[in-house]
């Protein structure tokens, strides 16, 4: 998708838009097709069915009751093998020949399933299901996903507010040299180091403001306001901004504000909005308040 570039930004706010562009409400209505595509889709957060803390040793898993992590009845069998956390490790045991996969090949007995590298952590796959070891913090857990889940055809479409040019701003970044962490909790009390790259000023409706993004691919802002827990989601919005251009400069586009993954499922491990990181009005911008976790 085309964006404007960051000069021609600046030229169009200083003459204080008072209406969307055929470009900017194009470019608006594709991001909503990308954001609900990318929630249904198989590493979207509609499809989760389950997220399992391990503790340490053997970990039951299956559609027993009695398994410590409980699979769909309809979808595995009672004893579906275990998982065992060592240190940093995890390995994954299987019972019998369920037909257990990952990336096309049937698993062995015995798979390690974690061995303290995120980006090479593996997809298991049995029918409509799917699961993979995440950490947080120091929490190892199970994720797991049904790409036959009821929410991905009983969810109800999300409602955005009015499109609204002066909800889009160019601010200044200023770079922490280095770059600080700083303790962040998430909605189940774990706390963690978030890495902040710098400092977003930026001025809405007369009034300065200065936030903290974290690292994120891109800048990823957490942010509440005054339309937080009414309007909107009641833990705040998030939304993604581009890395700075060569001069320090980076759009923030409210009308992307989006609602955080425990808004869609009960099963997300959502970090929690700084309290600096507060706009001081009713933000009317972005997406409006859901909640399909009730």
């Amino acid at each position: 998708m085309r964006k404007l570039p960051i000069a021609v930004l600046v030229l169009l706010l200083a003459c204080g838009p008072s209406k969307p562009t055929e470009e900017y409400i194009r470019e608006i209505e594709n991001w909503k097709v990308d954001r609900l595509k990318d929630l249904k889709g198989e590493k979207g957060y509609v499809n989760l069915a389950g997220l399992f803390w391990l503790k340490k040793g053997k970990n039951s898993f299956g559609s027993s009751e009695h398994s410590d992590l409980v699979f769909p009845a309809s979808k595995s069998p009672e004893n579906l093998g275990s998982f065992i956390l060592q240190n940093d490790s995890v390995t994954m045991v299987i019972s019998g020949n369920p037909g257990v996969t990952s990336s096309g090949s049937v698993v062995a007995e015995q798979t390690q399933a974690y061995n303290g590298d995120m980006e090479n952590t593996l997809e298991f796959n049995l029918g409509s299901l799917r699961w993979t070891v995440i950490k947080r913090g120091e929490q190892f857990g199970v994720r797991l996903r049904d790409l036959e889940h009821e929410n991905l055809t009983n969810m109800d479409p999300i409602e955005f507010f009015d499109l609204d040019p002066n909800m889009r701003v160019v601010a200044d970044f200023v770079p922490y040299d280095p770059p600080k962490f700083v303790k962040t909790a998430n909605v189940l009390g774990m706390v963690y180091d978030a890495e902040v790259p710098g400092l977003l000023k930026f001025e809405l409706k007369g009034q300065k403001y200065e936030m903290e993004p974290n690292l994120d691919g891109d800048l990823h802002l957490r942010f509440t306001d005054e339309t937080t827990g009414e309007e909107t989601y009641g833990l705040g919005r998030y939304l993604h901004a581009d890395m700075p251009d060569e001069n320090n400069k980076v759009v923030v586009d409210f009308n992307r504000a989006y609602n955080p993954p425990c808004a869609f499922t009960e099963f997300a491990t959502c970090p929690i909005p700084p309290k600096a990181n507060h706009i001081a009005f009713k933000l009317m911008a972005g997406e409006k308040n859901f909640d399909l976790t009730h």
